[in-house]
């Protein structure tokens, strides 16, 4: 096994950050531009019906990945963080896991896609299923690189990852302009994405094939259950809109939401790129008992600082971003972008809260507060979407993400009370 050192850093701030934050910004940005020019390619390509039964197999392969997931990635970033000397054997266990849970994936996935009536949105399904499946490995490398702060190898990675996976799509889209020749474009793109990642990843850390320690692994999936759960909720709040606008409404609200949301969406790539480079430092200053306040600080106001501009561009510019990118056709995605333009500050600054909650390892009650955004947002969604549609959803994420961020304040609150009462016991 090696030893791998870590890099002292002369300071722990956002700024000192800053190449580290470029070259994830940079690989961020690629990737959305990537899957952004997939969608305006294929919305007009496949038409606003089409392109709802396309956002709906792409949101079902995703809410199955989620179920599967089982909070690897964050927990290898935050083990390799604190205890890189372990590194070969924290990759390899989690390895283990991610192919293990294939099975049940392809298992569940087989089932949802027989019950569909078409024939091309089952195989739809099944080659967004590879992909996913793909994707989810390329994930775990870039989680590994990043326990590291290796974000040159990440960024090199899923560069690599976005163009193989943007032009083999946008290739199959123009030898078959349909849903099923989409899908199979995007598999066959994630697919080869997935042998890039592995010669990556070896380069920097030396996985093995030997079984690690038992006690490491028995940790391991003893911290992993937590996470999972609460990345599984978190997410099927973010996701279950589409679902359901696909359940109470027509293809047609569907793929006018998803035009709007890939809009919306778009502006993640800041927030995620700077809890990204943060996240490792937070775990390391954590476990070595370093002052975090100030760092936490930074991020808070730097992501609120930034939502608050991306939210003013959105609104200023809707309608030039609908029309000039989507066309006449997806004229009336304007009205949910508008309404989730108004989220997107409280979103930037819960990219922050939520991992600083996760670097402090208080999964536990961040889960009970996911568990409670999941009802919320699904009761609300159910009361909305018969009326307003995919307006209604956009409102309904603004009203969940405010929700959030009484939540993550909460809890950190109990948690300083908490630590001040162990001290006056103490």
């Amino acid at each position: 096994m090696v030893t791998v050192g870590v890099v002292q850093q002369p300071s722990s701030g956002i700024r000192s950050a800053a190449a580290s934050f470029v070259l994830k910004f940079i690989a961020s940005q690629i990737d959305k531009i990537c899957r952004f020019v997939v969608v305006l390619v294929a919305a007009p390509a496949l038409g606003a019906s089409a392109f709802g039964e396309y956002q709906f197999a792409v949101t079902t392969t995703l809410l199955l990945a989620l179920g599967t997931e089982l909070g690897l990635g964050l927990w290898t970033t935050r083990a390799l963080a604190r205890d890189p000397a372990q590194s070969a054997a924290i990759v390899t266990a989690g390895l283990r896991v991610r192919v293990a849970s294939v099975g049940p994936y392809l298992v569940l996935l087989g089932v949802i896609a027989l019950v569909q009536g078409r024939a091309d949105l089952r195989w739809a399904l099944g080659a967004l299923g590879i992909a996913t499946i793909a994707h989810s490995f390329v994930d775990y490398f870039g989680a590994a690189l990043r326990g590291h702060e290796d974000f040159r190898r990440d960024a090199l990675m899923n560069g690599a990852r976005a163009f193989l996976t943007g032009a083999a799509a946008l290739a199959a889209l123009r030898l078959s302009p349909s849903l099923v020749g989409l899908a199979a474009g995007s598999a066959i793109g994630a697919s080869a994405s997935v042998v890039v990642g592995v010669l990556v990843l070896r380069a920097r850390i030396p996985v093995t094939v030997a079984r690690p320690a038992a006690g490491t692994m028995h940790v391991s999936l003893g911290a992993l259950v937590p996470l999972w759960l609460t990345g599984l909720l978190s997410n099927l709040y973010f996701r279950c809109d589409v679902v359901l606008l696909q359940l109470l409404a027509d293809d047609t609200q569907v793929g006018l939401y998803g035009a709007a949301y890939r809009l919306f969406d778009a502006w993640t790539i800041l927030p995620g790129a700077i809890v990204a480079v943060v996240f490792p430092r937070l775990a390391r200053l954590l476990a070595t008992r370093s002052a975090t306040a100030r760092l936490e600080l930074e991020l808070g106001a730097t992501l609120l600082l930034l939502g608050i501009a991306a939210a003013a561009v959105s609104a200023l510019t809707d309608a030039r971003l609908v029309h000039g990118l989507f066309g006449a056709g997806f004229a009336e995605a304007r009205a949910p972008f508008r309404a989730l333009a108004f989220a997107l500050p409280l979103l930037f600054l819960n990219f922050g809260l939520s991992q600083s909650l996760l670097a402090r390892e208080r999964e536990r009650a961040y889960l009970v507060l996911t568990g409670g955004l999941l009802a919320l947002n699904v009761s609300l969604n159910l009361a909305a979407i018969p009326r307003f549609g995919g307006v209604g959803c956009a409102w309904v994420t603004l009203v969940t993400e405010a929700a959030r961020t009484v939540g993550c304040v909460t809890i950190f609150a109990t948690g300083k009370r908490d630590a001040a009462g162990g001290a006056l016991a103490g």
